[in-house]
């Protein structure tokens, strides 16, 4: 009869252990970090926290360069990857971070080419540009990669209307004005197309301009929009036409309107 109660008495106390040994488990699998991942551009914030501990957590960053935290709040410093740990007694959490470059906006201004508006960079430098009659009928620009220049030419209605209604029309005035162009930059070997966005004609040229005796590969985006016959030219030197020049010119060709 002793040992039975001996018996008892240790299965008591081992199932005491088990269950408190159980209920701390659980309680540890339920501290988690509020992210796990995280992806930041340099100069932002964001806060994380620990849940489902109460206990003093201890901050530290893998990389201060790439990112630092303070209780918590972690700040984006420069680009790549690192970790962010928080620990508390005999446990760590981890949070992966991922800092990005900002992101440079490709237009953050405006600028009126006769009554049309176009979207241009702050950064840009103007450069000076005056039409065959004078007029500031056209603008251009020096980017980080490559020269932009826009133009914008009254089309008198009927042309206009007959063009907005039929693509080989919009080809026909549109090559008009594309050869006297090319005409000023010396444009060789070009390649025409016509696209079609948004119910819009647009007309597309690539070939090799030449500005100040150098080559400079060249693409020229045009539409008719608001009365206006609209043109956005873009340039960069190099080996081929840069897909940054090309979407600058595209872009900027979309977005151009009346004022």
């Amino acid at each position: 009869m002793k040992k039975i109660k001996i018996f008892l008495m240790l299965f008591l106390v081992m199932a005491g252990v088990l269950a408190l040994g159980s209920e701390t488990a659980v309680q540890a699998a339920k501290v988690r970090l509020s992210k796990k991942e995280l992806t930041l551009e340099i100069g932002n914030s964001k806060k994380i926290t620990v849940k489902g501990t109460s206990e003093k957590i201890t901050w530290a960053s893998s990389d201060k360069n790439v990112a630092t935290v303070k209780k918590g709040k972690i700040t984006a410093k420069g680009a790549g990857t690192c970790n962010i740990t928080a620990t508390f007694g005999t446990e760590t959490l981890t949070c992966v971070v991922t800092v990005n470059a900002k992101k440079i906006p490709m237009f953050d201004a405006t600028v009126n080419v006769g009554e049309i508006t176009f979207p241009v960079n702050k950064l840009w430098v103007s450069l000076s540009a005056k039409n065959q009659d004078n007029t500031d009928s056209i603008k251009g620009y020096a980017g980080s990669t490559s020269i932009i220049i826009y133009e914008a030419i009254s089309v008198p209605k009927d042309e206009y209307e007959k063009a907005v209604d039929s693509g080989e029309k919009f080809e026909e005035i549109g090559n008009a004005f594309i050869n006297a162009m090319g005409q000023k930059v010396g444009f060789t070997d070009a390649n025409n197309k016509i696209l079609r966005e948004d119910y819009i004609y647009i007309g597309k040229t690539t070939g090799i301009g030449n500005i100040l005796e150098k080559k400079m590969h060249t693409v020229i985006y045009y539409s008719l929009k608001d009365g206006y016959f609209i043109m956005c030219m873009a340039m960069n030197p190099g080996e081929s036409l840069l897909e940054e020049t090309d979407t600058v010119a595209f872009e900027a060709c979309k977005s151009a309107k009346k004022q």
